[in-house]
């Protein structure tokens, strides 16, 4: 039998820090899709996304693993609520619009 190739495996360096968060951090948010608060740890920070800066976390009782938007972190369960209705109506108010007038201008040329 051929003996198979070993692969160079690069890695992408993570940023830890942003804001005031860093990894380790215990924070609150709703995420998609639920109606309450999770406990999550964050793993890493993501300040270069589509939509807006986020952060990987990981959920401590539910073990979840998701991406979610920096704004919508909180110290408190109470806090993650408000900050996620506030995210939904920027979302799509502001972010749909942009993206409306986009898809306009590329049908146009």
């Amino acid at each position: 039998m051929a003996k198979r190739k070993k692969g160079n495996v690069t890695t992408r360096p993570k940023i830890l820090e942003y804001g005031d968060w860093s990894a380790g951090d215990h924070c609150w948010a709703v995420l998609l899709g639920d109606t309450k608060p999770t406990h999550c740890e964050i793993i890493e920070m993501h300040p270069v996304d589509n939509v807006t800066p986020a952060m990987t976390v990981t959920g401590i009782a539910s073990f979840v693993y998701r991406v979610i938007p920096i704004r919508i972190a909180a110290e408190t369960g109470k806090e993650a609520r408000v900050l996620r209705a506030e995210f939904d109506d920027w979302y799509q108010k502001e972010y749909k619009n942009k993206q409306k007038t986009k898809r306009k201008k590329k049908t146009v040329k």
